[in-house]
């Protein structure tokens, strides 16, 4: 909008989703943290619910992701949670789920990472949401790796890498190989470990989902410590550190 101009809603919409892209590609661009809160300020002024609901979850992926303080986005998703389930939305309700799952792993506790995630898995089972259904396995997995249930955690891995990839949602299908990948090398088999994570890190790299890339060469950084080759294992711990996601 030119200066003095009323934005556009739709400009706002746009501005909005460009925020959300740039976040999960790991933008560190500057302009991001004003022009979000614009995005909201101009749905607020609109008076569209949806939207506002949408900015808000933007707010909390723009905070988690690009700040690093899933704290405070936990605020901010709880808001968009609280705007979709009025809305009766029940893709984003699910969505918010996760994020507010995700977030509580390090903000407050791994009991309310369980709850969430397993109630934005269960929300998204039964409405066909594949794509949130596959996500949440992987974080589900995450948590019961915590536990100590390897078992579980590779039988959720499975599940997510099946239905993301009969879908061709290859950001949830290479993460999920990518963690799998765990699995093995703490059985033992390195070998096919390092195989999976090979593969998460080539999508990853491909679609430049920068959670997979840090997480498949931490992967692989494992794997040649334990083949002693702590050389490349150093080299690889290092780039690893060095993706903006870590």
């Amino acid at each position: 909008p030119r200066l003095n101009e009323k934005p556009d809603p739709i400009w706002g919409r746009v501005l909005a989703r460009l925020i959300l892209l740039e976040t999960l590609s790991s933008s560190t661009r500057e302009e991001m943290g004003a022009d979000v809160e614009t995005s909201l300020a101009i749905a607020q002024e609109a008076g569209d619910p949806h939207e506002i609901a949408f900015c808000f979850l933007v707010l909390g992926y723009y905070i988690s992701k690009a700040i690093r303080d899933d704290a405070a986005a936990l605020t901010f998703f709880e808001q968009s949670l609280e705007h979709y389930r009025a809305l009766d939305d029940r893709f984003y309700i699910s969505r918010a789920l996760q994020r507010i799952g995700a977030c509580s792993a390090s903000a407050t506790s791994l009991e309310n990472f369980l709850k969430f995630t397993r109630q934005s898995l269960e929300l998204a089972r039964e409405i066909g949401n594949i794509v949130d259904a596959a996500n949440s396995l992987v974080n589900f997995a995450s948590g019961t790796f915590a536990l100590g249930d390897y078992i579980a955690a590779e039988s959720y891995l499975r599940e997510s890498v099946a239905l993301s990839s009969e879908i061709g949602a290859r950001w949830v299908a290479g993460h999920s190989k990518t963690v799998l990948g765990l699995t093995y090398f703490l059985r033992g088999d390195v070998e096919r470990a390092g195989s999976l994570a090979e593969e998460g890190l080539q999508i990853g790299t491909d679609i430049n989902f920068s959670d997979t890339i840090a997480y498949a060469l931490a992967i692989l950084a494992l794997c040649a410590g334990v083949s002693e080759d702590y050389r490349t294992s150093k080299q690889l711990s290092e780039e690893s550190l060095d993706v903006p996601s870590n």
